[in-house]
């Protein structure tokens, strides 16, 4: 029901592949976003095989199996320094090695045999990621030798005579052209020769370039500069990886690591913005930026986002401003971003006057919390198509738009509640002395003239607890699993809404 894989094929040896050297088969297990998964089994006394675990169909095609798993993977192999001569070798053989561990002896010949255009693009790559650089097309000499020169401040010179952190920069680039978006790039520890600022440049690289990648790292400039949950911990004493989020967290690897870095005071000292965000905004805000080539000052290294305790936490946020400013003496610009909640326009109003007062530029969202900004019914719709999809069940529209107006509507009075109470608290701050009905009656017309636009139910609730009745019904009803992060993911850029975007385009503007 799937494929024996020939082990000349593979990239590595069978010999000491099963698990604490048993005689037992080593497992790989892989899922798709479609639901798909995946298994192969290694072994060095049988013939590896791999086969898709959840499909009642037969695989035995190539076209079957990526109908079903459609993946690229591009392994970034052994790197190594140039060859001081390399002959001359035939394309195909060019062509081969490119992907193996013998690619740093025949880098010339790789590039000597590509075509122009991607040559192009190589030489385009190396410019920007290395300012002061021209990398030359490869040319043969008369003694059957390719060489390849580039040049810096105007002089030429041959790659074998730069140093062995360019060597392999120029090899770097070269596999990472073998993909594209959607592949999934595989490069173990790279660090090991680059020095740190091109160590973040590689992974500011790789996440430019590509959806997914596995890199494999000791290095804690690229853990500092990683996206947040982005970081799994490897440790051969624990039974499974951990993925790391919380600063104890990335604190306790960098003791495991042996490094003298503190996470806070690492951050701290090189910030030159801080941004300040609620809960777990960070990550949604990250992945949004991510998807319409906005807000990018949150994705670099001297960009410090801190968690802060929530709206009613404005002052900690101003003092903490002005501890940094006045005793640490870090000159960071400071940009706040808080929920909206279920408060009222002139609260909200008033809160982002007084921040400003402080020298801090904010924000509150005008949706409940940044969940309802991934809250788009056709996205919602087009993701539930998908995943009944993937299972061959049958995707009922009319039903769907039914089921979802009734989980808003389940939501609509414990919203109207909450509305109800921060209109009353608001008043009492301010001390506005009108009747509780006249307050009641105000807040209730404006939620009841907002519940008539369908699309404004979807930014009023709360966006979490839509999620999670989302959650609950397609897992009920449909056996499907929902995810905020599966929400993310299936956003489209032209679906993020203009509030969100204009938020991120005012962090990069505010940061100039």
């Amino acid at each position: 029901m799937g494929y024996s894989i020939p082990p000349n094929s593979l990239p590595i040896t069978l010999r000491n592949i099963a698990h604490n050297y048993s005689s037992e088969d080593a497992i790989l297990d892989f899922t798709h976003t479609n639901g798909t998964q995946l298994r192969i089994r290694l072994n060095p006394d049988d013939q590896p095989v791999m086969y898709i675990t959840n499909r009642f169909t037969e695989t035995r095609s190539s076209k079957t199996y990526f109908s079903h798993f459609p993946t690229d993977l591009v392994i970034v192999p052994t790197l190594a320094p140039f060859e001081e001569e390399e002959e001359l070798r035939t394309r195909e053989t060019a062509q081969k090695n490119r992907s193996t561990r013998l690619a740093a002896r025949n880098f010339r010949n790789i590039w000597y045999r590509a075509d122009p255009l991607e040559f192009e693009e190589f030489s385009e790559l190396v410019a920007k990621s290395w300012p002061g650089i021209e990398i030359k097309s490869p040319e043969l000499r008369d003694d059957g030798n390719v060489w390849m020169y580039f040049a810096e401040n105007r002089r030429d010179r041959e790659i074998y005579w730069a140093g062995f952190g360019f060597q392999v920069w120029l090899q770097v680039l070269t596999h990472l052209l073998r993909g594209g978006k959607d592949s999934t790039i595989i490069i173990d520890e790279p660090d090991i020769y680059l020095h740190p600022e091109l160590q973040r440049k590689l992974l500011s690289l790789l996440q430019e370039r590509h959806l997914q990648f596995f890199l494999a790292t000791h290095s804690t400039e690229i853990i500092n500069a990683a996206r947040v949950g982005s970081i799994v911990a490897i440790n051969g004493s624990g039974k499974t990886p951990k993925r790391i989020s919380k600063d104890e967290e990335y604190q306790a690897v960098f003791d495991y690591l042996g490094s003298a870095d503190n996470v806070e005071i690492a951050k701290l000292s090189r910030a030159r913005r801080i941004i300040f965000v609620e809960g777990k905004d960070k990550a949604i805000l990250r992945r949004l930026a991510e998807k319409i080539g906005k807000g990018r000052a949150l994705l670099q290294a001297d960009t410090l986002v801190l968690t802060a305790g929530g709206f009613s936490q404005w002052r900690r946020v101003a003092e903490t401003a002005w501890t940094f400013k006045n005793v640490l003496g870090v000159e960071a610009n400071i940009f706040a971003i808080f929920d909206r909640d279920y408060r009222c326009e002139e609260e909200i109003s008033s809160h982002e006057s007084e921040l400003l007062k402080h020298g801090i530029y904010c924000h509150i969202w005008r949706r409940k919390e940044i969940e309802n900004y991934l809250l788009n019914p056709d996205t919602i719709r087009r993701l539930l198509k998908k995943r009944l999809s993937s299972r061959d069940a049958i995707y009922d529209h009319d039903q769907i738009l039914i089921d979802l107006e009734n989980i808003l509507e389940e939501l609509r009075v414990p919203t109207l509640s909450q509305v109800l109470f921060h209109k009353q608290e608001y008043a009492r701050q301010i001390k506005d002395t009108r009747h509780r009905t006249d307050l009641d009656n105000e807040a209730i017309s404006l939620f009841d003239s907002a519940w008539k636009d369908p699309s404004k139910r979807y930014e009023t609730v709360g966006g979490k607890e839509f999620i999670g009745a989302l959650c609950r019904y397609a897992q009920d009803t449909h056996g499907i699993t929902l995810s905020t992060g599966a929400l993310l993911t299936e956003l489209r850029a032209s679906e993020v809404p203009n509030e969100l975007a204009t938020v991120l385009e005012a962090i990069d503007s505010f940061y100039e």
